[in-house]
């Protein structure tokens, strides 16, 4: 039986004579790190510049510049000090809808996949409307 329309067989299943295609062998996968890489730049600039130095995609960031202000003694907005919780609750929510779906042998990728570019969407929609008119 062929399942290469399954990305969740396992890579060494074999039919006799011929592999199952897995998903690290497509192209659009290849190039998925570049593209996520991309999208998370992008998103740490603007919202670096729309939301008032608050980097949205790297906590990284926001741990540095909170640790900055601490040291110099200066005041720390309070989104500084909620953005490590939320980004650990995000990251364990997530975790756990990959797990549920995989669970369900459903391929977690593309409906996390999915789920990132509906936020995105959803930031960019609000951030228009909140936008001034020119």
């Amino acid at each position: 039986m062929n399942n290469s329309a399954n990305p969740t067989m396992e890579h060494d299943h074999w039919e006799i004579g011929a592999a199952a295609l897995s998903v690290e062998d497509s192209f659009g996968t290849k190039l998925l790190p570049f593209v996520l890489s991309i999208t998370a730049g992008s998103v740490d600039t603007i919202s670096f510049l729309g939301l008032g130095g608050l980097f949205a995609a790297h906590i990284t960031g926001n741990l540095v510049i909170l640790a900055a202000k601490l040291v110099a003694g200066e005041q720390s907005p309070v989104s500084y000090l909620i953005s490590v919780p939320v980004f650990m609750a995000v990251v364990a929510l997530t975790k756990l809808l990959a797990a549920g779906l995989e669970r369900l042998k459903i391929a977690s990728l593309v409906p996390l996949l999915l789920i990132q570019f509906l936020l995105l969407a959803a930031f960019f929609t609000l951030c228009r409307s909140a936008a001034p008119r020119l």
